[in-house]
Formats: structure tokens, C-alpha cells, sequence
């Protein structure tokens, strides 16, 4: 019968699906994942922060997200929040976006979703100072709340010495025409230092994540052997996060109908990783009317490590049984949760080959 073939049909695919669960799980179990994780929103991201697929940003800790202008920090860090918004695992999470920029104008439930819309605070007014900043995140510490609090970004933010200068500036010259010289530079780096040096400890205690936005800027001066860029806000970003982000734009992704730029292709770079100590990188498509595109970074990844094979514009894919365009593709995994479950696992174990094979095969200094 019709029907009875159908039923066999959707009980195989929900019975292959349970058997990759219980083999990611089963693997995460043996590698005993600690601490527990924030769903970053992108595959490829959560298995550049602890090489597992159900990783991601620590829960208890501080990230810190650098690039320049439209490089998508800020798309990257409402998706994780859409993410978050999605997910039952989180419902006792609060979530905030503090646009310090003032310059977050997307059209919000069209690119999130209307549970994120609902579920993210988007703080108002934003945060001026570091001060302001700084008690707002010991607030909701101090109510023992879990939370995940974006910053956009810290480069946005004065201090209160900063203020306080400036106006006293304003009146000197005023009066004598002559600008004062003394440096507050200095002073911004203290506040940070000092604010989170206070907070470390009790984000750990509530498992709250504090997801910081840097703007890169030149290294004016640098030396030969010295980085060209480098962000504002002294080393405590450095000392008190527990993964450390570069973002570059790679190309620009323009309409196949028409050219125009649609999005582009960002490289994501981890240059500090306190779960896994391994620097990497990886390259995420983001779209201005769509956000982060998950399933595309995913086929790049296997057609660029040669897993799926490409001839001329037809990608096949011999783990999902289906041969065509790379948007053909997409259509195709995105009808089927089991096929986007079957991708995950396939990407999975494409990195897991990758990292044992960098693997050095040497005996532990210190076994027995």
C-alpha cells in the first residue's frame, strides 16, 4: 500500500536521524566536553571553539569579536542570539543588545525571526560610558540572573574621566583659547581592566556570556615584526577572554541575476582559544537580507576540502545521494531536517579527519 510505504519511509529517516544524534552525543561524551556551551549560530564556528558541532562560546566567559566595518560582527552576534531564542535548552537565559554605536538598523524580525524579536532586549538608551556598562552587566550579576549580553561595540564607549576632561577642555578654551594636552587614553584601558576583573568570576557563577565588539584599527607606526592592526581597549580584552575573534572580508558575493553585491564572504579567525589552544580559521557567508548562511558555509567547507566533488557548476554529494547546483543544493537540505542533521555529521567528521591528521603521532611525555 501507498500509505505503508510512506510510514516505512518516514520511519527509516527518523530512525537514521536518532542514530546520528546518539553518534555526535556518544562522541562528545567521550571527548567529556566541559564546561558547557552557547550555540555560536554558525557549524563551522562552534567546531573552530571546542571541535564539536554541539560547542560553541563558553558559557560563564567573555568573547571578543574584532573587525572592521561590514565585516558582519554585528549579524554574527544577533544570530547567536537567534539562535539562543530558538533553542528550549535556553529558555532561562535573558538576552540584551546593546547598540552603543546607535547604528543597528536592521530590520530585526524579518532577518531574526519573531521569537528572537520577542525574546532580545534591545537595551535603550544604549550605553554611553564604560561605567554605565560596567553596572548595568553587575546588575543582572548581582540578580544571579543568566544572561548572554552583546556589546556593539566597545569602541563606542567614553569613560567618565574622558567626559570630564573633555569638558573641562571646552571651558579652558573658552576662556583662553588654549587646548589643554593632558592623555586619558590610558584612563578607558583602567575602566576595562578594572570592570572585568570584578565581573570574571561572578559571569562563571551564573554561566552568563559577555560577547564583546571591537572596531579594528591601524597600528600607525608598527614595525616589521609588529601586527598592522590592533583594537583599542588594553590587553585585559586579551587576558579576560576566553576565545578571541579576527573578522576580514575575503570577497564580496554578488546576484547571479543581476551584479550587485548580496552579502560577502567572511573569514573568521580564532586567535585565542582557552577549550581547545588551537588557532583556526574558517570562512562564513553572510547576506545582507538573510544573515549568516549556515548549510552554505557547510558545502564550501566539504567542496573545499574535496569531500564533495565540483564538475563545472554540479556538486556531488554522495552521502545524501543527490547531484546538482550548489542552490539547488541548499533547497534540497533545507527541505529536510534529516539531511541537514546527516550535513552536520558529515562536516563533523571531514574536521575530526582534519585535526588527526595534524595530529603530531607523538607518545605523551608523561604516560606510564
Amino acid at each position: 500500500m501507498p500509505g505503508e510505504k510512506k510510514s516505512k519511509r518516514r520511519s527509516k529517516k527518523n530512525s537514521e536521524m536518532e542514530d546520528i544524534e546518539r553518534t555526535i552525543l556518544s562522541e562528545d561524551a567521550q571527548k567529556n566536553l566541559k564546561p558547557s556551551f552557547v550555540h555560536s549560530g554558525s557549524t563551522l564556528l562552534n567546531l573552530v571553539c571546542s571541535d564539536s558541532i554541539k560547542g560553541g562560546f563558553v558559557k560563564g566567559s567573555m568573547i571578543n569579536v574584532i573587525g572592521d566595518s561590514h565585516t558582519g560582527k554585528t549579524i554574527l552576534a544577533l544570530t547567536c542570539l537567534a539562535e539562543v531564542s530558538n533553542r528550549k535548552q535556553y529558555d532561562d537565559y535573558f538576552l540584551f543588545y546593546d547598540d552603543a554605536e546607535n547604528a543597528c538598523n536592521f530590520n530585526i524580525k524579518k532577518l531574526l525571526g519573531n521569537t528572537a524579536f520577542e525574546r532580545i532586549v534591545f537595551l535603550s538608551p544604549p550605553s554611553f560610558t564604560i561605567e554605565q556598562w560596567a553596572d548595568r552587566v553587575r546588575e543582572l550579576l548581582k540578580e544571579g540572573k543568566k544572561f548572554i549580553y552583546v556589546l556593539d561595540s566597545l569602541d563606542a564607549l567614553t569613560s567618565e574621566s574622558e567626559v570630564e576632561l573633555l569638558e573641562k577642555q571646552i571651558k579652558e578654551r573658552a576662556r583662553s583659547g588654549v587646548t589643554l594636552s593632558e592623555s586619558y587614553g590610558t584612563e578607558k584601558a583602567k575602566a576595562i581592566s578594572q570592570m572585568l576583573r570584578t565581573i570574571s568570576n561572578d559571569l562563571k557563577q551564573t554561566e552568563s556570556l559577555l560577547y564583546v565588539i571591537s572596531q579594528v584599527r591601524e597600528n600607525i607606526g608598527a614595525r616589521q615584526f609588529m601586527p598592522r592592526y590592533r583594537r583599542s581597549g588594553g590587553k585585559a580584552l586579551d587576558h579576560y577572554s576566553q576565545h578571541v575573534f579576527w573578522l576580514a572580508i575575503k570577497e564580496v558575493i554578488k546576484s547571479s541575476k543581476r551584479n550587485m553585491p548580496i552579502g560577502q564572504l567572511t573569514q573568521v579567525k580564532c586567535t585565542k582559544n582557552k577549550v581547545t589552544g588551537k588557532i583556526r580559521l574558517i570562512e562564513v557567508p553572510i547576506y545582507y537580507s538573510y544573515g549568516v548562511d549556515d548549510i552554505g558555509s557547510m558545502v564550501n567547507f566539504l567542496v573545499n576540502e574535496g569531500r564533495w566533488k565540483r564538475n563545472g557548476g554540479i556538486i556531488h554529494c554522495p552521502e545524501l545521494n543527490f547531484n546538482g547546483t550548489k542552490n539547488q543544493l541548499i533547497q534540497f537540505i533545507e527541505d529536510s531536517k534529516h539531511d541537514k542533521s546527516k550535513l552536520k555529521k558529515i562536516v563533523w567528521e571531514q574536521w575530526n579527519k582534519i585535526e588527526s591528521e595534524l595530529e603530531l603521532g607523538r607518545k605523551s611525555k608523561y604516560d606510564d
